[in-house]
């Protein structure tokens, strides 16, 4: 579920809250082109249903910003051998570019 959602005509910045497991199992995460950033590289129909999409922008984890160039596959690794991610929801703030206004019902267009 939505918690937050920050907007302009640029980018949209949003917190949702991932069920157990979904972080560390159901979305695959990668580093962007520049290395400096962790991108949702593909996400399940449970973390879709969450808000979360390809593409977006992982900005923090239960509060806690991540690292700057932070190597995506190594915290796949540590989320999938923490239980803490695994079995308990997680807050996720997301940042997602837009390519245009979101549509009527409320969905980002990226």
């Amino acid at each position: 579920k939505n918690l937050l959602k920050i907007q302009n005509d640029l980018a949209v910045r949003f917190e949702c809250t991932l069920g157990p497991g979904v972080l560390g199992g159901k979305i695959i995460l990668r580093n962007d082109q520049s290395g400096q950033l962790v991108e949702i590289a593909q996400a399940s129909n449970q973390a879709r249903a969450c808000g979360v999409d390809a593409g977006d922008i992982l900005l923090s984890l239960n509060g806690r910003a991540l690292p700057p160039k932070l190597d995506a596959l190594e915290l796949m690794s540590l989320l999938q051998a923490n239980p803490r991610y695994m079995h308990s929801e997680v807050t996720a703030s997301l940042w997602r570019p837009l390519l245009a206004n979101d549509d009527e019902q409320g969905k980002y267009i990226a």
